[in-house]
């Protein structure tokens, strides 16, 4: 799986989406940001492997390779590039596990940073599972399920890949967007069907008394 996803995203270029793109601007805006992290801690119970846990980790990243992706631009077009599907988890040591936590949340450099932070990371108190991941990639839906096939892979159960991956759902809203692809022919042919032909009241309500108003105050 992992030598076949490298051979479709690696080195390949993909749009953003218009999501995307406002993100990638507001935060280009203000680098120093963390409004757009996406941070977990994970305390692992004292009978976890440790090891067993980080192959698991790695395992389900490998599953998903828009993790691996950095921003770059095209003729001035912010853009994704597809990495090298390899995960890096950091191995660290700290005082507490509250210390570990407080110093971990830091803003991602688009112009040079992988989009996601792994770490384990060891204290006295036990080991702490740390991950980082910028919204430009995930989301609360993708951190459920992440981390659903972690606890599965480290069960040893079978996870199985994504069936549509983040750079094929991109494509497809830039083809949309520049009228062309096959979901945009039958998003036309589907609204044709509906609408032509068809009058329809749009239900505007009448101004209240004709008068004219330059805002809503007053407007009960």
């Amino acid at each position: 799986m992992d030598t076949v996803q490298k051979e479709i995203y690696t080195g390949r270029v993909f749009p953003l989406t218009d999501v995307q793109r406002g993100i990638y601007f507001e935060c280009m805006e203000r680098p120093e940001t963390t409004g757009y992290n996406i941070a977990f801690a994970l305390d692992l119970p004292p009978s976890a492997d440790t090891e067993r846990f980080a192959r698991a980790v790695e395992k389900v990243a490998a599953l998903h390779p828009a993790l691996f992706v950095t921003i770059g631009t095209e003729d001035g077009t912010p853009v994704m590039r597809g990495g090298e599907n390899h995960v890096q988890i950091a191995r660290t040591r700290a005082g507490s596990v509250k210390e570990v936590k407080a110093g971990f949340v830091k803003p991602f450099d688009l112009k040079k940073d992988a989009l996601y932070r792994f770490e384990l990371c060891e204290t006295p108190e036990g080991t702490v599972f740390l991950m980082d991941v910028h919204h430009l990639i995930f989301d609360g839906t993708s951190l459920y399920v992440f981390l659903s096939q972690i606890a599965a892979a480290y069960d040893g159960a079978q996870v199985e890949a994504e069936g549509k991956s983040f750079f094929e759902a991109a494509a497809e809203t830039e083809q949309i967007r520049n009228g062309a692809g096959e979901k945009h022919r039958e998003a036309q042919a589907f609204f044709r069907e509906q609408l032509e032909g068809k009058e329809w009241d749009a239900g505007l309500l009448p101004d209240a008394g004709g008068r004219e108003t330059d805002d809503l105050e007053g407007i009960e």
